[in-house]
């Protein structure tokens, strides 16, 4: 894997003259919501914070910051009631997990996309713009806290398909497994906060005591 890390959190302006900062390379934005829910025994995408779902919250994040916006299903079925307009569904070539969604995504769109995973709580402009800003010679930027690596919210270029495609081939389903096989910029994050999800009942709980909170 080849691996930089990244300090930088935006795009600066060019030199005299006020000149515009480059465009962002990256103009989809992706929600990964094609998961089962088996630990939480319920739809955890339709679980509701401050009046909406966690596919709404995470839509708007999304559609605030790029000009196309999709939504990654295992099938069409998956789709929610009353989707935002303009939200385009792309349904898994092959089901199985997020790697396979991503896939999918990639070769329907054709240019990198930023992946947002569906369970997160409270996702932020200015992390998903870190994260997008360290996409520059790479494959895929994600972020790094402490040990972590957040791999469902992170840019993959469309030359990851075809190792996730013989990733999933050998029946490898981890995001992380793509890693040592492309360009990666990790961008380190003090906090965990920004990638706080939900996978338990008491996940929701503790999203739910993190809210009251504040």
């Amino acid at each position: 894997m080849g691996t930089r890390g990244e300090e930088g959190t935006g795009t600066t302006a060019g030199g005299a003259g006020g000149a515009s900062p480059a465009p962002r390379p990256v103009r989809v934005g992706v929600l990964i919501a094609g998961g089962e829910s088996r630990r939480m025994g319920r739809d955890k995408r339709m679980l509701t914070l401050d009046g909406a779902t966690l596919v709404e919250r995470n839509l708007t994040v999304l559609a605030d910051i790029f000009p196309r916006v999709c939504l990654s299903l295992r099938d069409v079925g998956q789709a929610p009631a009353g989707l935002a307009s303009g939200v385009e569904v792309i349904p898994d070539d092959a089901t199985g997990s997020p790697l396979a969604g991503l896939a999918s995504v990639l070769a329907a769109v054709g240019e990198p996309v930023f992946a947002l995973a569906a369970d997160i709580v409270d996702a932020e402009r200015d992390a998903i713009e870190r994260v997008c800003d360290a996409f520059v010679d790479v494959d895929v930027a994600l972020p790094v806290a402490g040990a972590h690596l957040q791999p469902l919210h992170a840019v993959y270029a469309p030359a990851c398909v075809p190792h996730m495609r013989r990733l999933l081939a050998a029946g490898s389903h981890r995001v992380l497994d793509l890693l040592p096989l492309v360009r990666v910029a990790t961008v380190p994050f003090a906090t965990e906060a920004p990638f706080f999800n939900v996978n338990t009942p008491r996940d929701w709980d503790e999203a739910e005591a993190r809210r009251r909170r504040r």
